[in-house]
């Protein structure tokens, strides 16, 4: 039957319902025929649809961009108000040369930076129990974020095909739109 949702059955079905219900996402406004929310959840998120979200997620306030925030983030862009905002709060530093790569595929580690810095969770004085995870280097910038999380009961990594964990996170990995999903509703505590 046609509900007019792309997700329907996905197994992030219920984490991204929760995020449409509390108005953090829409889906894709230029959706095909027949659909009432086109989210794609297997795609990429881009760190400029990251910025949007986080705001959204945490209620911040918006206003007008007068100023370019990063070199890259032309004031009049859909993004600028909510990259300007995450910028203002310390949430994003963007990159050494003064860019924010709005349009470049965000990776776990920096989706789980922001919603953490986001939600203003206290990571930087955060001691981690153990590493469970093979991948996460514990001197590398994401590994206090991926621990925390962890930690926390906000990700568990990679499942194998028989849903046994595999010890891997992925930190550098593209996040989809689906584990951003299902990572925004655990740190945000909207999980029902």
């Amino acid at each position: 039957e046609e509900t007019g949702l792309d997700y329907t059955g996905h197994w992030a079905e219920s984490y991204i319902q929760i995020l449409v219900d509390k108005g953090v996402v829409s889906g894709y406004a230029d959706a095909p025929e027949g659909y009432e929310v086109y989210y794609a959840p297997d795609n990429n998120l881009t760190r400029a649809e990251l910025a949007k979200i986080v705001v959204n997620l945490f209620e911040y306030v918006t206003t007008t961009v007068a100023e370019m925030p990063f070199v890259d983030v032309d004031v009049d862009e859909w993004y600028a108000p909510f990259v300007a905002k995450l910028k203002d709060l310390g949430v994003v530093e963007g990159y050494a040369d003064g860019t924010y790569a709005p349009g470049q595929a965000i990776t776990r580690g920096e989706a789980l930076k922001l919603l953490l810095a986001g939600a203003g969770k206290d990571v930087e004085s955060y001691i981690w129990e153990s590493n469970p995870f093979d991948d996460v280097d514990t001197d590398e910038w994401y590994a206090p974020y991926v621990l925390y999380a962890y930690d926390h009961g906000y990700v568990g990594g990679y499942k194998d095909a028989d849903g046994n964990l595999t010890g891997e996170f992925g930190p550098g990995n593209e996040v989809t739109r689906a584990e951003m999903s299902k990572m925004a509703v655990q740190v945000a505590g909207l999980a029902e």
